[in-house]
């Protein structure tokens, strides 16, 4: 149906092409020019969609054309700063002076309807299911051809992709020179060289994908307290965040040394403190491994009371210096070795009494090992950190001091140079992306108190609102 004409009072030209009532559409089409420019202009459209809301049945919409021709010192075309947006003066006059025209021409369409109709073949019946009935039946969902998403909704990741990077492993059986971080001036004088060299004794060596082959099984425990705090794991999941974890693409480290990461979960970018989450899955690793660890051999074994009095004179305490440093060193080591056989037993957490040494540390992840300038603080939370009064609590603090052992968090020491900082800050990114983060996908079970370690920094429909595009 076309549509011309011109309003000198108002100083306007109009010519348009517009569909009748018996045009069908699912989507309405509408072209607005304004002096042969394509533009929007939001009061024209929507009054000539409302036009066609009494003729046209519910849920067809109309085809419009339409093209203006205003003065152009009439036209503001700065409403938007793409200038997409188009406004004019006389706007609500020119608008509906347009609707009464089309109102005139729908009207005297409007006297006749035509339907379209679809003949029941004489053969056939509802339940007939031959090759074709997938096409017969239009509720029926086609595979071949997927729904259209729209830019801003459409998830360009797959949390199961893999880099070639992540492919290839480093043998387990490592050296101290790989696999233990430089000591301080302050280590190297109490250890010297009896820093020790780091041997795990569990899996293969041949290169093969990290996220897919380390299957860590859980144990069989009849004690109540283990089965308890497994049961409370299971309870305080949140649904949500494992969704989040459990499908997420991991896009990088922002900051090891604060502890913040960037995850891709759908359409949306997540900021999230990895401590946080690196610890409770260590926390979970160790209370689904407890009494089968595997262990890491020191060789040669450490004396505890040289880790103890490093940690000890590097804390300042005005307590300490009361009772006396030396007498705190003491307590701390009987408190060690008089739990040293369940340690062992339970942990493969080894110490031998008898020569004063730790032997052995347990594996809580295949592949990782933990940073060993943290072992002297390590040994002093487990003696005076852990609760040794009943039974749960122990497990349970003890494995929180242990997750809290092995969670990396590398901080640069006075005695490191550049080379090296950035060498152990490179190491730590990578055990993040290829080693742990996978890890969490296949066995963390986040609690609700993760919820405030996890920030939204934004999603896709959000930064189309501003870019237009994707």
């Amino acid at each position: 149906m076309h549509l011309e004409f011109t309003d000198k009072k108002l100083g306007f030209k109009v010519e348009g092409y517009f569909s009748t009532a018996n045009y069908n559409a699912k989507k309405a089409i509408t072209m607005i020019f304004i002096n042969n420019r394509l533009v929007d202009c939001s009061p024209l459209r929507k009054s000539l969609e409302i036009t066609y809301q009494s003729i046209l049945p519910k849920g067809n919409f109309p085809f419009i054309y339409i093209s203006l021709e205003i003065a152009p010192d009439r036209v503001d075309p700065n409403v938007h700063p793409n200038k997409k947006e188009v406004h004019f003066l006389d706007q609500d006059e020119i608008v509906e002076r347009i609707c009464d025209k089309l109102n005139v021409f729908l009207a005297g369409s409007n006297s006749s309807r035509s339907y379209n109709v679809q003949t029941l073949l004489p053969m056939a019946t509802p339940d007939d299911k031959g090759i074709n009935s997938s096409q017969a039946n239009p509720s029926q969902p086609k595979t071949s051809k997927s729904a259209k998403v729209l830019p801003q909704k459409l998830v360009r990741t797959d949390h199961r992709s893999q880099t070639l990077q992540s492919m290839l492993r480093r043998p387990t059986g490592l050296s101290g020179d790989d696999l233990t971080p430089g000591p301080s001036n302050s280590t190297e004088d109490l250890i010297g060289s009896q820093m020790p060299a780091l041997s795990n004794n569990s899996s293969s060596q041949a290169p093969q994908s990290i996220s897919h082959t380390i299957k860590i099984e859980e144990s069989r425990c009849l004690l109540k307290s283990i089965q308890d705090l497994r049961q409370e794991i299971r309870l305080k999941n949140d649904d949500d965040l494992e969704n989040l974890i459990r499908y997420h693409t991991f896009v990088g480290v922002v900051d090891t040394q604060k502890g913040y990461s960037c995850i891709q979960h759908e359409t949306r970018l997540h900021l999230l403190y990895h401590f946080s989450f690196c610890e409770e899955l260590f926390y979970q690793l160790g209370v689904r491994q407890f009494g089968s660890f595997d262990r890491i051999q020191l060789k040669p074994a450490v004396p505890v009371q040289t880790l103890v009095t490093l940690a000890v004179d590097s804390e300042p305490s005005k307590y300490l210096d009361e009772i006396g440093r030396s007498h705190a060193v003491q307590k701390i080591c009987e408190r060690l070795y008089s739990k040293a056989e369940m340690l062992d037993e339970y942990f493969s957490f080894q110490i031998d009494p008898a020569s004063g040494t730790l032997v052995t540390l347990p594996v809580l992840l295949p592949e990782h090992v933990p940073n060993m300038e943290k072992l002297p603080l390590f040994l002093v939370r487990v003696a005076v950190e852990c609760d040794w009064t009943d039974e749960m609590s122990c497990f349970s603090s003890f494995l929180r001091e242990l997750a809290f052992f092995y969670t990396p968090s590398s901080l640069p020491l006075e005695s490191m140079s550049e080379e090296q900082i950035q060498a152990t800050d490179e190491d730590e990114k990578e055990q993040l992306k290829q080693l742990i983060f996978p890890s969490m996908k296949r066995y963390l079970a986040p609690p609700s108190d993760l919820r405030h370690d996890v920030k939204q920094v934004t999603s896709l429909p959000e930064l189309y609102k501003v870019f237009e595009r994707c």
